[in-house]
């Protein structure tokens, strides 16, 4: 036999849910906001990373080159 509090978590149309419900409800949007923000915020991590390799291998190269420039001259 049911009681009310498991026809509470049933019925997620539910015009008075408990609070338990509703904080379970809360969190859950909450955690689903954390988990898109931390995605999206590793992919930018991610590309700001190999920017900054990409960055720096080509300083790198220039100045590589301005070295053996002068060394020639």
């Amino acid at each position: 036999m049911k009681t009310d509090n498991d026809m509470h978590e049933d019925d997620p149309n539910d015009d008075d849910p408990t609070l338990a419900h509703r904080l379970s409800r809360v969190l859950r949007r909450l955690r689903t906001w954390a988990a898109t923000k931390a995605a999206r915020y590793s992919r930018d991590a991610e590309r700001h990373f190999i920017r900054g390799v990409s960055y720096s291998v080509g300083s790198g190269a220039v100045s590589i080159l301005i070295v053996w420039w002068e060394r020639q001259h």
